[in-house]
């Protein structure tokens, strides 16, 4: 995993010192045995957006690495820990949801996946449905979040204060679940880089 980390960490430096003013163009080349042949000249537009494409990619692949890291620390590999840190990853960029907050509730609720309904159910954040795996549960739980809890108006800053959904029915009885949640949450975003590498990410999505 370190190696894999390093070298996604040296293409992320190289992607992003390549130049991008307004007057430079990219050489796309082709490279067959020792003879490099000029394909097309790619304007700077195309560039900048390739550039960031791969960018994302890069940052992606170092964000879920932090994400998997974190949830090993937490669990070991009792779960497929990189698949399961992949779909979280993807589905929260995806849906501009803070990666703090849904491995927060993931972990308080069910320890990823380990204990309870999250074992027998495949339901890593409590709701309870049978899902076909920990990766489908995650994709319900944020279209749900965001349907039925936040709507245009509520952020995850709102449930931690009072985890009702916009009818004004709780999402745990435990009285102290917005508390546990907050104190999870601030742990995560105090002690791993998940937050500033999601913020990041953030930056090269078009």
């Amino acid at each position: 995993m370190r190696k894999r980390l390093l070298l996604t960490l040296m293409s992320l430096f190289l992607v992003l010192s390549i130049p991008s003013g307004a007057e430079e163009h990219v050489m796309a080349k082709h490279v067959t045995g020792t003879k490099v042949e000029h394909v097309e000249k790619v304007d700077t537009a195309q560039a900048v957006s390739m550039n960031k494409k791969i960018a994302l990619e890069n940052c992606t692949t170092i964000l879920t690495s932090e994400v998997e890291s974190y949830i090993e620390s937490k669990v070991g590999r009792k779960v497929r820990t990189y698949d399961i840190s992949k779909h979280i990853v993807k589905e929260s960029l995806d849906n501009d949801i803070d990666i703090c907050f849904v491995l927060a509730q993931a972990e308080i609720e069910t320890a990823f996946g380990t204990t309870g309904i999250g074992k027998s159910r495949r339901s890593m954040y409590g709701v309870y449905i049978t899902f076909k795996s920990h990766n489908h549960s995650t994709s319900y739980y944020i279209d749900l979040l965001k349907r039925n809890y936040l709507g245009t108006k509520k952020t995850i800053h709102h449930l931690m204060k009072n985890f009702v959904n916009l009818n004004g029915h709780r999402y745990s009885s435990d009285k102290g679940y917005e508390k546990k949640l907050k104190d999870k949450y601030l742990e995560i975003k105090s002690k791993t880089k998940i937050f500033k590498l999601q913020n990041e990410c953030d930056k090269y999505k078009t």
